[in-house]
């Protein structure tokens, strides 16, 4: 399925949790945040963290591929989300140099300080998924996901 808003990622994520037999607290708890943080997720909002929401992707069993016209890129889901963070932000920046455009450039055309977008690149956990994606797009750069098998589904 591909995620061009938030709100794509968040039904996503909720089909996986009640499909689980999941409550929002559950999830909160495996992932250090509160129930509200996951309804949050669910409902699309664009400010929630996208470390978070890769955390809750990962507990929920969510593969997580970057696709750029005809290169499939996998993102390694595992408990270490700062590698995932990593990936992503080398991407961007790999997408974003072989463009030729400059990083101040794109921050302007996404509507964010080019602050954000240097620790979008730099893989920090804070930006929010709603800027992430928006980079993505931007870039030609889209976002898909998939189920994989999740070994803490026998919870």
């Amino acid at each position: 399925m591909e995620h061009l808003i938030p709100l794509d990622i968040g039904q996503e994520l909720k089909k996986l949790r009640v499909t689980q037999k999941l409550e929002q607290s559950d999830v909160g708890l495996y992932i250090g945040v509160s129930d509200r943080t996951v309804r949050n997720i669910e409902k699309g909002a664009s400010g929630t963290k996208t470390g978070t929401v890769l955390l809750a992707a990962n507990e929920l069993g969510l593969l997580l591929k970057i696709s750029e016209m005809s290169t499939d890129r996998v993102l390694e889901n595992n408990s270490d989300q700062a590698a995932t963070l990593i990936e992503i932000g080398n991407l961007i920046r790999e997408a974003r140099k072989k463009q030729k455009i400059r990083q101040d450039d794109l921050a302007a055309i996404v509507g964010v300080q080019h602050s954000v977008l240097g620790r979008l690149e730099r893989g920090d956990a804070s930006v929010a998924v709603g800027t992430m994606l928006n980079v993505l797009n931007e870039l030609g750069l889209r976002l898909y996901s998939q189920n994989y098998h999740n070994p803490y589904e026998e919870r």
